[in-house]
């Protein structure tokens, strides 16, 4: 069970790191590129999140 929510953390990881950038948050850089994010990693978790991947 452990090893199916890492594998599905580690998907949502990866989706943020493609949706992340400079053009979703003008306070992005390559250092911290979670900085300002916050709209669009809610958007992400909504359609990716435990209601639709049932990670928990």
């Amino acid at each position: 069970m452990r090893d199916i929510i890492d594998e599905k953390i580690l998907a949502l990881k990866n989706v943020f790191l493609k949706v992340w950038s400079i053009e979703s948050s003008s306070k992005w850089t390559i250092h911290n590129p979670a900085n300002g994010q916050c709209g669009v990693t809610t958007l992400v978790v909504n359609d990716h999140g435990p209601y639709n991947c049932d990670i928990f």
